[in-house]
């Protein structure tokens, strides 16, 4: 995917750098200082791998309110259903809504990383730049 889809489909980006040179994901300063705040290393989602290694030109996070897609979202309430041949469909059903809802006032976050010919070469669930934010 390229810079300009993402644009297209997540609008303005809330950051956005430039790095001069290129440099692996894992030594810009966005990613050393959440590693250095959690404790741990973020997992950058690649194409087919992790890609902590990949040389980055741009970093970008998109934020809005409610979450992005998410094609897990509702599987618990889906399984339980299924398992309980419908019976949990009156106990979750509410719930997962009044879940859903709340899910829909809070801040969610996506950091792209890019390449020099603009194309996505990572992606981090959340604000690469927030230990707390939510994807």
């Amino acid at each position: 995917m390229k810079l300009g889809k993402v644009r297209q489909d997540l609008g303005d980006p809330a950051y956005s750098r430039i790095y001069k040179p290129t440099r692996p994901i894992r030594l810009t300063e966005e990613y050393k200082a959440l590693t250095k705040a959690t404790g741990y290393t973020p997992f950058i989602w690649g194409d087919g791998d992790t890609s902590e290694n990949e040389r980055t030109a741009l970093c970008e996070v998109y934020s809005r309110i409610g979450p992005f897609a998410d094609m897990n979202r509702a599987q618990g309430y889906g399984m339980a259903g299924g398992l309980t041949l419908g019976v949990a469909d009156i106990l979750l059903l509410p719930t997962a809504i009044k879940e859903r809802s709340e899910l829909n006032k809070e801040k969610f976050s996506i950091t792209f990383w890019y390449d020099q010919e603009m194309r996505v070469i990572g992606t981090y669930k959340g604000d690469i730049r927030s230990k707390t934010s939510h994807w």
